[in-house]
């Protein structure tokens, strides 16, 4: 849960619907009483314009809030979360019952606003907002708007209040994800080699097997001597994220935010098991993320909005780290090119890797 201070940003006073009217019929009513001498429309009038008046007065002078918004810093999509907003009113004025709107600045709505009246009386007020987020995303800060409106609504006073810091909205795990989906290689943690090359010649130690002696070796030197062998690799959960833009216009692109789920389980599920996690995203900031906690991975799943064509290097990367008989998770929205799932299949292929749509592999899971 992280606290902060609110910059206050200048305030815009602001005039109601009803004002206007107001104001011209109490014009009117005085040009009546002064053709037609009637004392009736005259004290009409000088209501009406005392109306205006007060309202006005209301929120003439500067409101003098101090506004603090705690909140967490990661919050999980389709999971309830609680934002407090502490107001406090230093302003001359005691009671002032004013509107809060609390909201995430990014780039898409990620969490419904969240709105609540109060009656601020100069102590400090928490405003207490869950609400649940509807999209992963990364918000830039969090905005508190502060409405003080004046007696009868002809005229209000609002200002802005923003928050450092940024919110990640990280997709959903809850959906299950069996590892065994990918293959054995990433299933059991070790990449399935054909066969491992021998690295040198060693003394031989208790523990060898008797079929790695070098019996040639052994006769020449006259001492036990056997073959040193590379250790199986680790295998590695490798995702690859393509992200085609689509252009304005368009709605949630519902089965690849289904695939980024699918992933960021998989990403969970593969970090119980301490498989490395290998995460391929052509972007112009960074396009490969290594880590054996998902956390990272799904910092990174939260903040990719598009990515780039992919090069040929980080696919060849991605197939490296999924070795032979490996499978590559793949989560591609609904505008990437075939070319490059093409592209993919074939740097796969060549590596004796294959390839699986995220989506597909959440919809075989138990």
């Amino acid at each position: 849960m992280r606290r902060e201070v609110a910059r206050r940003r200048p305030r815009r006073l602001r005039v109601g619907a009803s004002a206007c009217p107001t104001m011209l019929a109490a014009v009117a009513m005085a040009f009546i009483a002064s053709i037609e001498r009637l004392v009736w429309p005259q004290l009409l009038s000088c209501v009406l314009l005392g109306m205006v008046a007060a309202s006005w007065l209301a929120v003439a002078r500067r409101p003098r809030f101090e506004v603090r918004v705690e909140m967490p810093e990661r919050i999980v999509v389709a999971e309830p979360f609680e934002a407090v907003v502490h107001l406090v009113n230093h302003s001359a004025r005691g009671r002032q019952a004013v509107l809060v709107r609390h909201r995430l600045r990014a780039a898409r709505p990620i969490v419904p606003d969240g709105t609540a009246f109060v009656e601020n009386s100069g102590k400090e007020v928490a405003v207490r907002m869950t609400r649940t987020p509807i999209a992963r995303g990364a918000a830039a800060c969090s905005e508190v708007e502060v409405v003080v409106v004046g007696p009868f609504g002809f005229f209000s006073s609002r200002s802005l209040h923003r928050a450092g810091g940024p919110v990640l909205a990280l997709p959903s795990t809850a959906a299950p994800f069996a590892l065994s989906a990918l293959g054995a290689s990433v299933h059991t943690g070790t990449a399935v080699t054909p066969g491992a090359e021998p690295r040198g010649i060693r003394e031989w130690r208790v523990g060898d097997a008797s079929h790695d002696v070098h019996w040639r070796s052994t006769l020449r030197a006259g001492r036990p001597l056997v073959v040193e062998r590379e250790a199986p690799a680790e295998s590695s959960l490798v995702v690859v994220v393509m992200a085609a833009s689509e252009g304005r216009g368009r709605g949630a692109d519902q089965p690849f935010e289904r695939a980024i789920s699918a992933v960021a389980a998989a990403a969970v599920t593969a970090a119980r098991r301490g498989t490395p996690i290998c995460l391929v995203a052509q972007r112009s900031t960074d396009c490969v993320t290594h880590a054996k906690d998902p956390r990272a991975v799904l910092d990174a799943l939260a903040r990719i909005v598009r990515t780039e064509a992919p090069s040929d290097v980080v696919l060849r990367h991605a197939a490296e780290h999924a070795g032979p008989g490996g499978t590559i998770l793949l989560a591609a929205n609904r505008a990437t090119p075939a070319a490059w799932k093409s592209r993919l299949a074939a740097v796969a292929a060549a590596s004796g890797a294959a390839t699986m749509n995220a989506g597909d592999a959440l919809a075989v899971s138990p």
